[in-house]
């Protein structure tokens, strides 16, 4: 058979390619296997999806995206000839006659009924029957209801002269398809299933469901636009007939179409839950690295010694995990600003005076730690004028005052600060827990009256003293001060007025020492002083200055003087209890001064 005899509407043909019959074939979707004559033929993956999208549809038509949209997917982003040669290869192996090509439009399977049968010539049939078979024919190879409407409008308008062919659901009577000139907005009020009340040229056909009990789902309304009063009986029975053939292909079509809606559903249901795995996982991964950097931070700061530690250890991993250009420590007590501690991704310090550079910094930096408390978490703050923002988030709130981390970012500060905060929370129970230290340590070493080391430091100070003195070659001396009428002035004039004399002396002790000397309250009323001496001038003239101290200060209410011993290294002894006790035996010597009045 010649290809024009198989493409000719007009001229018998048969199923399949050039008329070849298709093979016996068999698909077992259990097994997914398929036989041609009951030998099975082995199959790739997607040549068996292929051949069994074609063949379980068999009789409809599908176009090259339908079956790239099924079978490869909507991502798939490679030329639409390769269904072709699948086709093709489908072919070689199942028989030239497995699937039928269908010129311009697509490939379907055969359906098995029409296998071998030959149709007559169409020239043969009644005008009705050739109508209905040129109709199947073609909406067969349509998918959508306005071709449908449109291929039904094309065969009647050159058999019966229709001008016009609209479908229209009901019972609301919306517009579902049109063909035709001039185009109708709306069925007549009187128009009644398949009646002609209000305009006799209309001619109304009921498409049912096939339920008794159901009406009819649409109306298939014909117009020639004669004005003719009624229908001829001959036409009235083409149109009914024609009616029926499009019924079933529109019920099918929008079965075929819901049910493609239905998979498009599904398909884009599992890319959302594709999605939101991606990002759970995503999630879980950043949470996992976010709680890695904490732990790293926790392993950092529990291993600093001292508060210069946990500053320098902690503000760089802060401005690291913020991503900040300065990350820097503030304390706010009363009025007076301070930096503590400041880290830089170029450079690790900056000085005190370095951040005080910027004046519109120091400003934004007091008004806002001045509004932070310990219970607002993060305080935004306006952006600098060169476009840095600025992050303010306190760590402490004490008598010592509110301490406040500052970071600069280069950009927008992020929405998701829940990392920073962690971080900021174990940097500062770390900054705190130091602090605690230290004053713990500052309590320890110190004297709650005059604010003086005591005598524990004393001891500690004196031995890197005398080893600094004997490295270096110089001098140290080792002065006691004691108050003799100290009890008298407790029991005439009260505790109160003895304290404010020890606190007396130590003030004037100050003003008499050098800065770099150092003083001590050993216990009581007696007061120690370390002084390094550069030269054997300069020694004796400090020595003149402590002793016209004495003889000037007031001991008690009679008058006395104020007991003065000094001890030298190395002229007199280099061991540590030797100077001391060298010190207190000269303080000793001296006479006790006569007792006040009673």
């Amino acid at each position: 058979m010649t290809e024009a005899a198989y493409s000719d509407p007009d001229r018998w043909t048969t199923p399949g390619p050039r008329g070849v019959l298709p093979p016996a074939l068999d698909l077992d979707p259990a097994r997914r296997a398929v036989s041609v004559d009951g030998h099975t033929v082995p199959l790739t993956a997607k040549e068996y999806l292929l051949f069994e999208l074609l063949y379980s549809s068999r009789g409809r038509l599908f176009t090259r995206d339908d079956i790239l949209e099924r079978i490869w997917g909507l991502d798939f982003l490679g030329e639409a000839r390769i269904v072709d040669a699948y086709v093709k290869r489908l072919r070689s192996k199942l028989g030239p006659g497995a699937i039928e090509t269908v010129r311009g439009l697509g490939y379907r399977c055969p359906l098995p009924e029409l296998v071998g049968v030959a149709q007559p010539h169409l020239q043969r049939l009644p005008p009705e029957a050739r109508l209905l078979t040129r109709l199947a024919q073609r909406i067969l190879q349509v998918t959508d209801p306005a071709h449908i409407v449109a291929n039904v409008q094309e065969l009647l308008r050159d058999h019966y002269n229709v001008r016009e062919v609209s479908l229209w659901s009901m019972p609301d009577r919306t517009l579902l398809g049109y063909a035709g000139s001039p185009q109708v907005s709306s069925l007549p009020a009187g128009a009644a299933l398949n009646g002609t009340d209000g305009r006799p040229d209309l001619l109304c056909v009921p498409l049912g469901t096939g339920q008794p009990d159901q009406g009819p789902w649409a109306l298939l309304a014909f117009w020639d636009g004669s004005g003719r009063d009624g229908w001829p009986v001959d036409v009235r029975s083409a149109l009914d007939a024609v009616a029926g053939l499009v019924n079933p292909a529109l019920r099918l079509n929008g079965e075929i179409r819901g049910r493609e809606l239905a998979e498009q559903q599904v398909r884009q249901l599992n890319t959302e839950l594709e999605r939101r795995v991606q990002a759970r996982t995503q999630d879980l991964a950043r949470a996992n690295a976010d709680l890695s950097a904490l732990y790293g931070l926790a392993q950092e700061l529990a291993g600093a010694a001292s508060l210069p530690e946990v500053l320098s250890r902690g503000l760089s991993i802060l401005a690291q995990l913020a991503g900040a250009t300065v990350c820097s420590l503030w304390r706010l007590h009363h009025t007076e600003l301070s930096c503590l501690g400041a880290y830089t991704p170029d450079r690790e310090e900056r000085t005190h005076a370095q951040q005080q550079q910027s004046a519109a910094l120091t400003r934004l930096l007091r008004q806002s730690v001045a509004c932070t408390s310990v219970q607002s978490v993060l305080t935004r703050t306006a952006s600098l004028p060169d476009g840095r923002q600025v992050l303010l988030i306190p760590v402490a709130c004490g008598a010592a005052g509110v301490h406040a981390l500052h970071l600069e970012l280069p950009g927008e500060i992020p929405d998701d600060l829940s990392l920073l905060d962690a971080a900021a929370r174990s940097f500062g129970l770390a900054f705190e827990r130091q602090t605690q230290t230290l004053m713990l340590e500052h309590v320890a070493l110190s004297d709650e009256l005059t604010g003086l080391p005591n005598r524990r430091a004393l001891l500690t100070d004196l031995a890197a003293e005398l080893s600094y003195s004997q490295r270096h070659r110089t001098s140290l001396t080792l002065s006691l001060f004691e108050l003799p009428n100290i009890r008298d002035v407790n029991s005439t004039a009260g505790f109160a007025a003895g304290n404010d004399l020890i606190r007396a002396l130590a003030d004037e002790l100050r003003r008499t020492l050098r800065l770099e000397d150092r003083m001590y309250r050993l216990s009581g009323a007696v007061v120690a002083s370390l002084v390094r001496s550069v030269d054997l001038h300069e020694r004796h003239a400090l020595s003149a200055r402590l002793n016209a101290l004495a003889a000037t200060f007031p001991a008690g209410t009679d008058g006395g003087t104020l007991r003065v011993s000094h001890a030298s290294s190395p002229d007199e002894t280099s061991e540590l209890s030797d100077l001391l006790h060298l010190a207190l035996a000269r303080l000793e010597e001296q006479p006790e001064p006569p007792p006040g009045p009673a």
